[in-house]
């Protein structure tokens, strides 16, 4: 069973030298996945691999982005976090931003991938514009 627990811990024992060794042992555009429904995470994973893109790690709240932003550099962080005020989607994206130089896509359940060929297409589209400059 998939459990927020086993989501958060996938990633959680790697330190900076073995994130940076995955970072440029990455061919592909490195994704951080912000999501709190765990379930929609790895769906996103998925997702995201079929797009050509590698998902560095994948965490479930604000905190956890901020930091995981820092250790993995990614390239794009993708947020869907329900809530809003400081660690809000939106507050998130900004910092994350701000701090480190990464930008973001906040989805906010806009797009959801049971809508899959409309959320292929967009997410696609989004990334591509996002990452070309």
């Amino acid at each position: 069973m998939i459990t927020q627990h086993s989501l958060a811990s996938r990633f959680a024992n790697e330190d900076i030298a073995t994130a940076t060794r995955r970072r440029e042992a990455a061919p592909c555009p490195r994704v951080l996945v912000v999501e709190d429904d765990a379930w929609l995470a790895i769906e996103l994973e998925q997702l995201l691999g079929e797009l050509g893109y590698d998902v560095c790690t994948m965490v479930n709240s604000g905190t956890a982005a901020i930091m995981a932003a820092g250790v993995h550099r990614p390239d794009l962080v993708l947020i869907d976090l329900c809530g809003s005020g400081p660690y809000g989607a939106k507050s998130i994206a900004g910092r994350i931003r701000r701090e480190l130089g990464i930008p973001s896509l906040c989805l906010e359940g806009v797009l959801k991938p049971c809508d899959s060929v409309r959320f292929r297409d967009e997410l696609n589209r989004a990334l591509n514009k996002l990452c070309a400059g």
